[in-house]
């Protein structure tokens, strides 16, 4: 375990949570400010181990909206229809409303996690991707409903050179995933499809592997559907094969910060017609600037 102090009195302590990436933070009182020098550990922590817990302490909506603000503009949820009536920049996920009513099972809000169990990158579908995700547990079922990472510096350091070759060239379409079957009826904007490298560059000197799902849709620049979907297959199974997955099983009060430059997540399903689930989630697109 690291700890370090700060000026204001915080002092931030951290402890491995995979072998790979992540770490649980210590430390951080979410009824206080975050003071610009904590503001920089955090982001710092998040460039180095792509996964942050905060564990413990209910989290209103004005201070999960002020964290993200400590550490980059907010942006706001391209599902407007899922977001907080009461704050429009957090997106609701899970089958509980706004008046706390359990929602329809069939409902569109309740299957909107449906297509977030495909491994993915939150944004990827945008020019500019999104940088992190800060996702908090307010309602949690009994079982199931976890959400996994996995590493896509670790797979890529992995990779055979032979696959490093293969791929240092490529790009790939990274379609918005309104076209999922169960959730067709989403009120969200419209994006064209954007083209990324299957091996991008990220802070620090390190590569990521960068890849739409194969249930996407998306297209490797240049191969045929069959060898796209093939390749993307492979590289896919290789990253997300267990050496690589941290499995986070959710408690009340949890709060999950991850810098989507360095993982892929799956938001595993849950027993909707016997149990609630309600999380609420934050997203920026770069890193706040300090003077």
């Amino acid at each position: 375990m690291s700890i370090n102090t700060y000026a204001d009195g915080t002092t931030l302590r951290t402890r491995p949570l995979h072998e790979y990436f992540g770490v649980e933070v210590i430390g951080v009182d979410f009824t206080r400010p975050i003071a610009p020098e904590t503001a920089r550990e955090i982001l710092d922590l998040a460039d180095r181990h792509f996964v942050l817990l905060f564990k413990g302490g209910h989290l209103s909506e004005q201070q999960h909206v002020d964290f993200t603000e400590a550490l980059g503009p907010i942006i706001p949820p391209v599902e407007e229809a899922f977001a907080s009536t009461s704050n429009p920049m957090l997106l609701r996920l899970g089958n509980v409303a706004m008046d706390g009513s359990k929602l329809p099972d069939d409902s569109a809000a309740a299957n909107y996690g449906d297509a977030g169990e495909p491994w993915h990158t939150d944004g990827s579908f945008k020019r500019e991707p999104n940088y992190l995700t800060i996702l908090h547990a307010l309602e949690i079922p009994p079982e199931r409903g976890d959400t996994w990472y996995a590493s896509t510096v670790a797979a890529y350091e992995a990779l055979p050179q032979a696959m490093k070759d293969r791929i240092a060239d490529l790009r790939m379409t990274h379609p918005y995933p309104s076209r999922h079957k169960k959730t067709a009826d989403w009120q969200a904007q419209q994006f064209e499809d954007v083209y990324h490298p299957l091996a991008r560059d990220i802070p620090g000197g390190k590569k990521a592997l960068f890849l739409a799902h194969p249930k996407s849709n998306g297209q490797i620049e240049g191969l045929s559907r069959e060898e796209s979907d093939a390749l993307t297959t492979e590289l896919y199974e290789f990253m997300t094969s267990d050496r690589f997955i941290y499995k986070h099983k959710w408690t009340l009060g949890d709060t999950l910060l991850w810098n989507n430059r360095g993982v892929v997540h799956s938001a595993r399903g849950w027993d909707k017609g016997r149990h609630r689930r309600l999380l609420q989630r934050s997203e920026t697109a770069k890193a706040r600037l300090f003077a």
